[in-house]
């Protein structure tokens, strides 16, 4: 595969992370500076501290300090224009990222070859750390740092399996950084796949502790409880609801997290955060890409309303102004905005409005936008917001709980679960008493508590095989076909292995 052709070096490169990033809290465990050269596995796996650096290079893939990445707000706002989430502000059709929205995606698409790469990417880093580490024989290297990174470096390439498989389909499946062995892979199943995410996850809960302790007491890095609500998320997605709601109720039962309040839900160490990642700030106004995207340079609530007036009395000026200084470059769709039920205090904390003019083409209909992560600390001023980005929470695991709960016909169970999240948005009980409405309750609450993160509205419209009944109804959408539910594999692998098959629709 030509994406790993590219990084024959790579494994050299990590292999000097050591000798770049000092690890004297958790605080420089992010701070990460790329790799320049190498001098050999023998120097860099000789010591707990090298070992350790060559780690951080895998979670500095996640997080790397880019415009865009898949894992630094890309899903979330690439697979929310494939769903029903988001939109753009300004509808140029010609543009690649308009190909997500309109479900239009071509093989040329530069942000669809970008997912691919950098996922694989991860991948292979993460091989290449494990392969280095379980090599071996420093007598400076202890094996409870061998275990460490055994353990995480599994969870993060399940992690990455985990999107490849729900944005890709059949992906070709490497589990070594060997060249020779994986240049010519063809695609595994989604099956198969799906079971070595199991396996993978399954491998790093018992390998890891349960404590933060490796990353200063902050959420930065993969422990037991990361492992397994990952591993409960891929149950649910396996449909193995029993062992989902087993994994679930360890973590929700470890006594480690809560349920945040909707204001400090997505904070830096919430409460409820499971696991975070943190962007390497360089240089200092660097922002997250999701807040880039979706969150507005100045939020109108900061400003004087006198400073609006002129703008609602010339919708010209309005739309020519507002998307530059008001609304990032997308919005919130319709449809989500209106899945809200009067009194869900989560559109008040989670969401903002900008008020538009009565003349057309606005009709005074407000654009809503998602503010889970701030662009700004001070909304009204021009400080970053400390770049923490929630991975996994745990009320993610009380709807998984719920689902595999209802599943099962336990829908009292699924009920108590349903009603933590319920009750924490301001909202009554569920009335659902049987399973099929106990199922589309949870469906509907998803939706609602988990937009824009991660793309999980469009994993689940797949996984509930709802995506042509709702995307299908879409105009913007026209003509649909489910075939562009998956990403095209890029074309430069096509060429470069053989063994490889397009999607189909392309």
């Amino acid at each position: 595969m030509s994406f790993y052709h590219s990084y024959k070096r790579s494994v050299a490169t990590l292999l000097v992370a050591g000798s770049f990033i000092a690890l004297a809290g958790c605080k420089k465990m992010i701070a990460i500076d790329a790799p320049i050269n190498s001098t050999g596995n023998e120097t860099t796996f000789k010591t707990d501290a090298g070992a350790t650096s060559a780690l951080m290079s895998v979670y500095a893939k996640l997080m790397q300090n880019t415009d865009m990445t898949w894992s630094n707000g890309g899903m979330t706002v690439y697979s929310g224009l494939l769903s029903d989430e988001l939109k753009p502000v300004l509808l140029m059709t010609g543009d690649p990222n308009y190909q997500y929205y309109s479900t239009r995606i071509t093989v040329d698409n530069g942000i669809s070859d970008l997912f691919w790469a950098d996922m694989y990417k991860t991948i292979f880093f993460a091989n290449s750390v494990m392969e280095g580490a379980a090599a071996s024989t420093g007598e400076h290297f202890t094996d409870s740092v061998r275990t460490l990174i055994a353990g995480e470096t599994r969870a993060a390439r399940a992690f990455c399996y985990y999107y490849l498989v729900n944005m890709f389909g059949d992906v070709p499946m490497p589990l070594t950084s060997d060249i020779t062995k994986i240049s010519r892979l063809k695609r595994s199943s989604v099956a198969e796949v799906k079971e070595q995410i199991i396996s993978d996850l399954s491998a790093a809960a018992d390998l890891l502790p349960n404590n933060y302790s490796a990353s200063g007491g902050e959420k930065l890095r993969i422990n037991k409880l990361v492992a397994t609500a990952l591993l409960s998320r891929a149950y649910l997605f396996n449909e193995k609801w029993g062992e989902a709601i087993a994994s679930a109720d360890k973590v929700i039962n470890s006594g480690q997290y809560s349920l945040a309040t909707l204001d400090n839900t997505f904070k830096p160490n919430s409460p409820e955060a499971i696991w975070q990642l943190k962007m390497t700030v360089k240089p200092a106004q660097q922002v997250l890409f999701e807040p880039e995207a979706i969150c507005a340079n100045a939020r109108s609530q900061y400003l004087p309303p006198e400073a609006l007036e002129p703008l609602f009395s010339d919708p010209e000026l309005y739309g020519q102004v507002v998307s530059v200084y008001f609304l990032g470059a997308y919005v919130c769709a319709p449809s989500l905005i209106e899945s809200f039920e009067p009194g869900d205090q989560r559109k008040l904390k989670w969401l903002d409005s900008l008020a538009t003019p009565p003349a057309a083409p606005y009709y005074s209909k407000p654009y809503y936008f998602s503010v889970k992560h701030e662009k700004f600390t001070d909304p009204g001023a021009s400080i970053p917001a400390p770049p923490y980005y929630n991975v996994i929470r745990l009320a993610e695991l009380y709807l998984i709980r719920a689902e595999a709960k209802a599943q099962l016909g336990d829908i009292n169970g699924a009920a108590a679960d349903l009603n933590m999240i319920r009750k924490r948005a301001g909202l009554p009980n569920t009335t659902a008493n049987t399973k099929t409405a106990m199922l589309a309750a949870i469906q509907h609450e998803r939706q609602t508590e988990m937009f824009c993160e991660w793309g999980a509205r469009f994993i689940d419209l797949k996984r509930y095989n709802k995506a042509t009944e709702v995307l299908g109804k879409l105009d913007y959408k026209q003509p649909w076909s489910p075939d562009y539910l998956l990403l095209p594999i890029p074309k430069a692998d096509l060429i470069s292995n053989s063994a490889l098959t397009q999607n189909p629709g392309y």
